[in-house]
């Protein structure tokens, strides 16, 4: 049972950005797991920025954790906090990124005798090859890091238990994280985080892909995902997270809340998840399988794309019918003749 879901943030002089992501993602957690606490973890530095700004973000959770750390960028004081967490919250838990959405219950975790549980990297498994071309999975294996590539699991999300064997394996993340830092200014904790796992310092399990969907590479598994992931780090900016971390910035909490409720009961993250022709329009195409280019075209808010469209289909079939009065007329024998 989940005691608890965990953010972490670190936020920039004079940016609120990871703060609104954040914020929309809560209000989508606080929609559909009300009675699971919410807990955000800062360094002090960040919690400071917080509450001077009055960002409304630490309202909406149960606890804000302020964070002694070293000195070092946002990423350095964020992943310093992460490859150690237990340390700084009693209590198992499930950490979520900030850019996700979650659309279902969180409850729902494998069962069995396990301590730890992610996702694997992309959803899949027969990544390996991929994953070799990432700069920092070279970084780790030029460290000399025994990383099993076919067993790589994504760090975005991940749930643990209140156990010794779970302190030990992240005292063990974040000394293998720091000497990446020192080795290579290596940042990145994903690679730190598998070699550590596969060490078999702790039990693990593997979530269901619905946990931890990245509907980016995995655009096809959004419809039955807990989780929309929509790993920042891609650029990718089409969908409706974008939208409403756009909305948190002048729309009240009650608004902002009622949009993330309707986006999150479309099929696929649409950057068009409004009301009326947009909802029916994902729901025809989700229900039989497939949208038409024009119903694409809609959902994905290119409206001016949608009619140009149509008006072509139009006059595309105008031209196959042939100018007015020169169609074909039946006769008596059922041979149609045409006009003269």
């Amino acid at each position: 049972m989940l005691n608890q879901a965990v953010y972490l943030l670190t936020v920039g002089e004079g940016s609120e950005v990871y703060a609104d992501r954040a914020l929309v993602s809560i209000v989508s957690l606080k929609i559909t797991n009300p009675s699971l606490p919410v807990r955000l973890v800062c360094d002090s530095e960040s919690a400071r920025r917080l509450q001077e700004s009055g960002h409304r973000l630490p309202g909406l959770c149960d606890s804000l954790e302020a964070v002694e750390t070293p000195e070092g960028s946002l990423v350095y004081r964020h992943r310093w906090i992460k490859t150690q967490l237990p340390r700084f919250l009693p209590g198992g838990g499930i950490h979520l990124d900030a850019d996700t959405l979650v659309r279902g219950s969180l409850t729902a975790l494998p069962q069995g005798d396990w301590d730890f549980a992610a996702v694997p990297d992309y959803n899949r498994w027969d990544m390996a090859e991929h994953l070799r071309t990432l700069p920092h999975v070279i970084q780790a294996l030029e460290l000399g890091w025994p990383l099993d590539l076919t067993r790589y699991l994504n760090s975005g999300v991940f749930c643990w238990k209140d156990t010794p064997a779970v302190h030990a394996f992240f005292a063990a993340w974040h000394r293998l994280w720091q000497e990446g830092v020192r080795g290579g200014g290596l940042l990145q904790d994903q690679p730190s985080f598998n070699t550590t796992l596969q060490r078999g310092l702790v039990s693990q399990a593997t979530l269901p892909n619905a946990f931890n969907t990245m509907v980016l590479p995995a655009w096809d598994l959004s419809p039955e995902a807990v989780v929309w992931h929509f790993w920042s780090a891609g650029g990718w900016k089409d969908h409706s997270f974008a939208q409403l971390v756009e909305q948190a910035k002048r729309l009240s909490t009650e608004r902002l809340t009622a949009n993330v409720r309707r986006a999150i009961r479309f099929s696929r993250p649409w950057p068009n998840s409004g009301r009326g022709l947009a909802r029916l329009l994902d729901w025809r195409g989700h229900r039989y399988g497939g949208y038409r280019t024009a119903e694409r075209l809609w959902l994905s808010g290119q409206r001016r794309a949608t009619l140009l469209h149509l008006l072509r289909r139009v006059q595309g079939a105008a031209k196959r019918s042939g100018p007015p009065g020169r169609a074909a007329i039946p006769t008596p024998g059922g041979n149609p003749r045409p006009h003269r």
